[in-house]
């Protein structure tokens, strides 16, 4: 059984594949700017400490499918904020 298929993993990869090519479709039109990235980084932060507390929709959907267990107690959406930063610092 040591091939066992994670589909949690695979829908996280998946993730990274769309979001990453977005991004970088948006920075090859112009479309998204340092600053602007700087605020969505500022915002997901905002969003990870309230949804520690209180249920919002959307994100509380990603966190749930998306997110680690132990990172939905701890950072919520934290892999997502690394990967800005990441972009940001690559930039």
């Amino acid at each position: 059984m040591g091939n066992k298929i994670d589909w949690f993993e695979i829908r996280r990869k998946i993730l990274h594949v769309v979001i990453g090519t977005l991004l970088l479709g948006l920075i090859a039109l112009r479309l998204l700017t340092p600053l602007s990235l700087f605020l969505v980084i500022l915002v997901g932060a905002g969003i990870s400490v309230i949804s520690r507390r209180v249920r919002l929709p959307f994100f509380s959907w990603l966190i749930e499918n998306f997110d680690r267990e132990k990172d939905r107690k701890q950072f919520p959406g934290r892999g997502a904020i690394a990967m800005f930063v990441g972009v940001l610092l690559a930039w």
